[in-house]
């Protein structure tokens, strides 16, 4: 068994809670040569964000890259840690090799600006379900909470560990996001604004947190939005940006003297950092061509610390935490070779991980939980009482075209609504869990899916039975069977529908696209209703709906399969609807046909499943795939090369 994934911690008397520091040889170094990106603006012209960038990053060293808004810093760490942006491999260097995106993103994990967490889990279980993912599978409970204690101290989190995330801090919340990162022990870390939004100390904190880890051999990344002078102190490596060009890369203390060679002296009460950066947007003059020949845009590295000096030089606080490399991950030779993990959580753990979570999370989720099984059985119930008693009385036979009709659309909208308004949110967990490799979106999807089916059987027994025995239908089990089935059909299909427009729109439009798509669908499901005749097209277009399918699969399983007639009453002298044949005829149903019914709704469910897939894995990349990058798309979508 790999000592690094399973590898039980126990305190030492001398350091506290460690894991050994990463070994020298085995740190990676990041350099970018001529880096360039366009960006395409809602008029469909290019816009230039970087413009031949060249830099370097190493192991070893905190590196923070600032500018003004608008300078490029976040599309920079978006293209070297390949999130969302798919980078020419020949401009940037692993160890001075070109990079590989799929053996890089194994070593590597981003922590983005916004700090997406599920708010129903505590801080230990959410650290606990990260664990499984990313670490061994073989590895005991015992060995996992000894992995998550020692992070947990490390981020100063072990006093808010049963603490649910809803109700912690932002502080709490930005460093929950980098520990649940840290559990399988990354070699390259970036981070996309880790300081936002906390108050200086906390913001320190952090970034104190953040060296000593670069302390002990990781590559550390990260970008800051107008760092104080306090936390320009642990800073190694500073690269500046500004127009997408270099302006400066180098030691933090070396600042003021780059500025003099620019007749900009810095005061002594001014923080470097922001001197540097109203230089950059020519507050003291237009300088900022000269800077950048100054640098050849980051291709100068004379400004930088000594590539020794922050390993050997550097305090050790009193509280580091020595992270370690996986042994079977790297091969030393010359350079950082990668090898496939044959340990790899399996696909079926996986999936049964992920179904716990997600039904742990719907029961937590009282509120949601609560207005679902209020809405079925509200509404199952309005319409029983509305429509009481007309399953056998011959003189309201029409109110059974009506109750059907009604049932599908209670299914439809009660299953439909709920999906559309959870999925938003769990695209800002999935953006970040997928990228870093916690899990497949195959296995992830299966699993929603499941959890799909689980509360629809639930809704659909409990609605199917009350407006069953409500309407008084045939005391017939096969009828009743034959009826929850349509309706759980119904809301099978429906909640698939949900998936797709949320997983392709964003929340307010699908709320709105969703709700008039099944319009449609009602409108074309009704079009034959007391039609004399309709065209072979009219009837094709009318079949296109879905929810025609569910209305006929409802009609038969009310009144085929030899149905009686239905009773006339004493006071009444003819009843125009006592036979079934009549109902179905005045409707233009004569020719239902109950497995017809069914194989239409399990064809649109699988139809509308497939298509919120790929429209899943299609959000998620937020990149074009050309027709070269085919074969690797397909392999990530069915994770074939993972």
């Amino acid at each position: 068994m790999n000592e690094f994934e399973c590898r039980a911690l126990s305190p030492s008397a001398e350091h506290g809670n460690e894991l050994r520091s990463l070994s020298r040889v085995a740190g990676v170094n990041i350099k970018f040569v001529d880096l360039t990106h366009f960006a395409r603006n809602e008029d469909r012209t290019q816009k230039q964000i970087l413009n031949g960038l060249s830099g370097e990053f190493r192991a070893g060293e905190l590196s923070a890259i600032i500018g003004p808004s608008g300078s490029g810093k976040t599309t920079l760490i978006n293209l070297l840690a390949s999130y969302r942006i798919k980078p020419k491999t020949d401009n940037i260097f692993i160890n001075d090799r070109p990079l590989d995106r799929g053996k890089f993103r194994k070593i590597s994990r981003y922590v983005l600006q916004e700090d997406y967490l599920c708010p129903h889990f505590t801080i230990a279980e959410t650290m606990m379900m990260a664990s499984k993912f990313k670490l061994n599978p073989q590895c005991s409970p015992e060995q996992r909470s000894a992995t998550i204690t020692t992070l947990l101290q490390f981020f100063n989190l072990q006093d808010q560990a049963n603490t649910r995330i809803q109700n912690i801090s932002g502080g709490e919340l930005k460093r929950v996001c980098i520990a649940v990162e840290l559990i399988n022990k990354p070699v390259v870390i970036f981070l996309d604004e880790p300081t936002t939004g906390l108050d200086e100390s906390t913001a320190y904190q952090c970034l104190l947190q953040l060296k000593q880890l670069s302390q002990n051999g990781h590559t550390v990344i990260c970008t800051l939005h107008s760092p104080s002078s306090r936390l320009l102190q642990l800073i190694d490596n500073l690269y500046t940006m500004a127009e997408g060009q270099c302006v400066y890369q180098g030691a933090v203390q070396d600042v003021v003297q780059y500025l003099e060679l620019f007749g900009l002296k810095c005061p002594i009460s001014y923080n470097p950092a922001d001197f540097l950066i109203e230089a950059t947007t020519n507050a003291y003059g237009n300088i900022h061509d000269n800077m950048v020949r100054a640098m050849e845009n980051g291709k100068v590295l004379k400004w930088r610390p000594m590539p020794e000096k922050n390993l050997q030089n550097a305090p050790a606080p009193s509280s580091v935490i020595r992270l370690t490399l996986p042994a079977n991950n790297l091969d030393l030779v010359c350079d950082i070779e990668l090898k496939e993990d044959s340990t790899q959580t399996s696909w079926w753990l996986q999936y049964k991980w992920l179904l716990q979570r997600i039904l742990l999370q719907t029961v937590r989720d009282k509120i949601n939980i609560s207005l679902r099984i209020f809405a079925h059985l509200f509404l199952a119930s309005l319409i029983g009482v509305a429509y009481i008693g007309i399953g056998r009385n011959a003189y309201f036979g029409m109110y059974n075209y009506h109750l059907s009709m009604l049932t599908v659309v209670v299914c439809v909208f009660t299953a439909m609504c709920p999906v559309i308004a959870t999925t938003g949110p769990e695209m800002k967990y999935l953006q970040r869990q997928i990228y870093n490799q916690w899990y497949c979106l195959s296995s992830y999807f299966m699993a929603l899916l499941t959890s799909h089916v689980l509360s629809v059987i639930i809704m659909s027994i409990s609605a199917s039975a009350i407006l069953y025995f409500f309407t008084e239908q045939p005391m017939q089990f096969f009828r009743f069977a034959l009826f929850t089935g349509i309706i759980f059909l119904t809301s099978m299909v429906a909640s698939s529908l949900g998936l797709l427009f949320g997983a392709r729109l964003k929340l307010q439009q699908a709320f709105f696209i969703g709700p008039a798509s099944i319009a449609v669908f009602i409108i074309l499901a009704n079009y034959a209703t007391e039609r004399g005749h309709i065209s072979t097209l009219e009837r094709a277009i009318m079949y296109t709906s879905c929810l025609r399918h569910s209305l006929e699969g409802i009609l038969a399983a009310l009144f085929k399969f030899n149905r009686a007639d239905l009773i006339c009453p004493p006071t009444e002298f003819f009843c125009l609807m006592a036979k079934p044949q009549s109902l179905l005829r005045l409707v233009g149903s004569l020719d239902v046909d109950y497995n017809r019914s069914v194989l239409f709704l399990l064809g649109y469910y699988v139809l509308f499943t497939v298509l919120a897939y790929f429209a899943l894995r299609w959000r998620l990349m937020r990149a074009r795939v050309s027709h070269l990058q085919v074969k690797w798309y397909v392999g990530r979508c069915f994770c074939l090369n993972r």
